[in-house]
């Protein structure tokens, strides 16, 4: 009786998976549907001084975008630091990057980490920073 109950349920099985692909096929890429503080171009980029960088700090962005339903605030001044997970998203892939890899003009997401200044725009620290790629 137990083969003829898993037999049975095999086809149900199957067909409630091919329905939860079709689905999840309609919907953005997680990487999109992704919640973060800012996403927006990098309008300005402030390379860290010698002194700044031996205190951790790489460089200060200022980030310009639309308030969306994933996102928190449309313009943030960001310090990028040394502990930042600095990403370059290609496609549905992301890489390692560096600051380096950040340039003016980029189109960015960024999730703070610690204390925000809520001050227009707000002033935080990047705890993670992701360098969209343009779509070729």
């Amino acid at each position: 009786m137990h083969a003829q109950i898993h037999r049975a349920g095999a086809p149900a099985v199957a067909a409630l998976l091919a329905g939860l692909t079709l689905i999840a096929a309609g919907r953005p890429a997680p990487a999109q549907m992704e919640k973060m503080d800012v996403k927006g171009k990098v309008t300005k980029l402030n390379p860290a001084n010698e002194a700044q960088k031996a205190q951790g700090l790489l460089a200060v962005i200022l980030v310009e975008g639309k308030k969306t339903p994933t996102t928190e605030n449309d313009k943030a001044s960001v310090k990028v630091t040394d502990k930042t997970k600095i990403w370059k998203q290609v496609g549905d892939k992301k890489q390692p990057a560096t600051v380096a890899d950040l340039k003016q003009g980029a189109e960015v997401s960024v999730r703070f980490t610690g204390p925000v200044l809520e001050s227009y725009p707000v002033q935080a620290t990047a705890g993670e920073l992701i360098i969209h790629a343009p779509q070729a």
